[in-house]
């Protein structure tokens, strides 16, 4: 079962000094079975007042000796940033150890230092790149429902998720669009969006951003074929796939 990550990164505003929590989260392992979505989320806590002052948390990857490519996203593929938490996505299928620092950006032009952690690292064993998508396909020899892979996936407020449709698959359809329909759950639940505040829908992908304040957990879906002219649902995937919402990364303002 696929494991995703959480690191805790605390402010004290006594000492000015920024901290990993529990020390022994400086040092992580992600394992083979890192999922591609959420793989990990450092939440920054006590960091409200300074936010709102105009600093930014972030991650810094430190580029080792002999190193000759930046990696901005050390073992990532991308890295989110909110007002509240670093959430990284993907996986470059690079082992080894990456060396970093969570750290806390001061307004832009200003002249104060950025507030620093000590070093930390983690130690990548995802042994192949991972892609911070969704694909959809249809399954082999062309018979039966769309297939979703990953088919459950964990995401937190503030990242984004995309669906990319294998389109050759679909020439002889003519014209269509992608479309998500979440399963109905009680309460003020928008079948249209589920978990989600918008939906950035293009020719053959969807792009599901922000968060409907509706409850956390698992939002089952089917991602459908649809016809632009006529409407008709040509072909869709089964009701198994799920978005799970974990809701915001804890922050306790300060």
């Amino acid at each position: 079962m696929a494991r995703s990550y959480s690191i805790t990164v605390r402010y004290n505003p006594t000492t000015g000094s920024l901290t990993i929590e529990p020390a022994r989260q400086s040092e992580l392992i992600l394992a083979a079975n890192t999922p591609p979505i959420h793989s990990l989320c450092w939440s920054f806590l006590g960091v409200a007042g300074l936010v709102a002052a105009g600093w930014a948390p972030a991650i810094r990857f430190k580029l080792e000796p002999g190193e000759v490519e930046p990696r901005y996203c050390g073992p990532f593929t991308n890295l989110t940033c909110t007002t509240s938490s670093v959430i990284a996505s993907g996986n470059t299928g690079k082992g080894g150890k990456y060396t970093y620092r969570a750290i806390l950006q001061p307004p832009v032009g200003s002249a104060l230092a950025e507030i620093r952690t000590a070093r930390a690292c983690l130690f990548n064993q995802v042994p192949q790149p991972t892609v911070a998508v969704v694909r959809v396909s249809v399954p082999a020899g062309g018979v039966g429902p769309l297939q979703v892979e990953p088919q459950a996936v964990t995401y937190t407020s503030g990242q984004s998720i995309l669906w990319q449709v294998d389109e050759a698959a679909f020439e002889d359809i003519g014209q269509w669009y992608p479309r998500l329909v979440f399963e109905d759950r009680p309460g003020s639940v928008n079948s249209h969006f589920g978990p989600f505040a918008s939906l950035d829908t293009r020719d053959r992908s969807i792009l599901a951003s922000g968060s409907s304040g509706g409850p956390a957990g698992p939002y089952g879906y089917r991602f459908q074929i649809v016809g632009f002219e006529d409407g008709k649902v040509h072909v869709e995937s089964s009701p198994d796939p799920t978005v799970d919402d974990e809701g915001d990364p804890p922050d306790e303002g300060g």
